[in-house]
């Protein structure tokens, strides 16, 4: 009889995920979600790993997800290099030239190609949303406190300018809305920061 790679429990020489039934319930979905996904599953495991652990992966467990983590990020990169190599023969169509001899690659290289820079995925969070959010903001708050103002000196001199009153209340929830906006890009950029 083989063991589980995880819990060391014995399981049928044939099953060739190396685990029993239980394990397979914590390991498989997280293999079925890093093959379908297109970032490094390395990457992914060792992000997860907290999880992981939590839910009963195990030190051999994880030496398991490892290597068919590291096995598929192969696979990843030999697919992206492929097409490459597919795009660019359709760019020179027939070309009289013959193809320059391929170096062969080292290990470093192809684990570059299938490791995005750490910034990279989340470099969105850098962009500057919103930027004039404030200044829109006090220029609200300015407005409805004029036509306030000017609603209130109308109304001492006898007459009521309600056109005034509505205004001044439009830029008040103006800059309300305004002001929850430059909140809410703050936190989601704090969000993002912390998933980087």
């Amino acid at each position: 009889m083989a063991k589980c790679f995880n819990c060391g429990a014995e399981i049928p020489e044939n099953d060739k995920t190396l685990l029993c039934d239980s394990c397979k319930k914590i390991i498989l979905p997280f293999v079925k979600l890093t093959e379908a996904s297109t970032s490094s599953s390395v990457r992914r495991l060792i992000s997860n790993e907290k999880n992981l652990r939590r839910v009963g992966v195990t030190d051999a467990g994880m030496d398991y997800l490892f290597s068919v983590c590291e096995k598929a990020d192969q696979r990843k990169s030999q697919q992206r290099l492929e097409m490459n190599l597919s795009a660019s023969e359709k760019k020179r169509g027939d070309s009289p030239k013959e193809k320059a001899p391929e170096t062969p690659r080292t290990r470093k290289q192809i684990l570059a190609d299938m490791e995005l820079p750490a910034e990279e995925p989340m470099q969105y969070h850098k962009r500057k949303y919103g930027i004039f959010v404030t200044a829109a903001e006090a220029v609200l708050i300015i407005c409805s406190l004029a036509l306030l103002g000017w609603f209130v000196y109308r109304a001492v001199a006898g007459a009521w300018d309600i056109p005034a009153i509505v205004g001044a209340a439009g830029f008040a929830a103006g800059a309300y809305l305004s002001s929850v906006l430059r909140k809410m890009l703050h936190d989601l950029n704090e969000l993002k920061k912390r998933f980087k």
